[in-house]
């Protein structure tokens, strides 16, 4: 890991940083190789766990949509018709 000191002068201040540089090794250290026997077995596992989550929202909604066309369309009492207030 190489480190660096940065500085800067504004408005007559003076900055200094310490700066490390974190790419400085691209290789993956020994024994944590990202093509090796576990590279890729979570996507069969993600795709059925996904489509069984699509699913389940399906049948919410369906079950939703029932719940919905069963509401009336109006809560008054059908055969009470709306009446008029002489007195006001």
């Amino acid at each position: 890991m190489m480190r660096a000191v940065a500085e800067l002068t504004l408005r007559g201040q003076q900055f200094s940083a310490l700066v490390f540089d974190a790419q400085s090794d691209p290789t993956p250290p020994p024994g944590r190789n990202s093509t090796g026997a576990e590279f890729g077995k979570a996507a069969p596992i993600g795709l059925v766990i996904v489509l069984l989550l699509l699913i389940g929202v399906i049948l919410l909604i369906r079950s939703m949509n029932r719940h919905v066309r069963a509401i009336p369309s109006s809560f008054d009492d059908p055969g009470s018709a709306p009446t008029d207030n002489p007195g006001t």
